[in-house]
């Protein structure tokens, strides 16, 4: 367990009480000041690399329009390999931390008024939202690897529609009828 009064031995005693039978991953993800070791980097998450960062961004149609951050996905898909690198890395933090940037956060919501509506009340109207393309980059490699691993292992229940590609509202209703 280690010296008392150790941040390790603090760690150790918290994650003992609050997930009894967990076990620390023996590679230490911050370093002795709270910064991101870069081994932990460089060795987790390995999903998330050039490639997988280059096909999220290839997958935007190019001219959407840019969310609050002004970031536009024509602007990620011409990123050089550096700049390709250095998002691999912010991605790899967020997801070691499990902290999202603030400015991802924020989203542009416009109201459409449905057609034929009387656009009297707040179901007449839909939301469309701008959000940040790189948070959804992120999580557009992140359901990758769910797919490929744990939804392939525990597949969503057959009366499951919502995330399901081919399926909708119009699935979930014919299947009820």
């Amino acid at each position: 367990q280690g010296d008392p009064g150790t941040v390790d031995s603090t760690l150790e005693t918290l994650m003992g009480e609050h997930f009894p039978g967990s076990r620390r991953n023996p590679r230490p993800i911050l370093d002795r000041f709270g910064k991101i070791n870069n081994e932990s980097l460089r060795t987790s998450f390995l999903f998330v690399n050039r490639d997988s960062v280059k096909e999220a961004f290839k997958k935007f149609g190019p001219y959407k329009s840019a969310g609050p951050d002004g970031i536009s996905p024509i602007m990620l898909q011409n990123l050089n390999d550096d700049a390709i690198n250095r998002v691999v890395d912010l991605y790899k933090a967020c997801l070691i931390t499990g902290y999202t940037p603030s400015v991802w956060r924020h989203a542009e919501v416009t109201f459409i008024p449905k057609p034929r509506n009387s656009h009297e009340g707040p179901r007449d109207f839909r939301p469309i939202t701008l959000s940040s393309f790189l948070l959804k980059g992120l999580e557009r490699i992140v359901l990758w690897q769910l797919q490929q691993t744990t939804l392939r292992r525990y597949p969503l229940h057959k009366n499951q529609h919502a995330f399901r590609s081919g399926h909708s509202c119009d699935s979930a209703l014919s299947n009820a009828l």
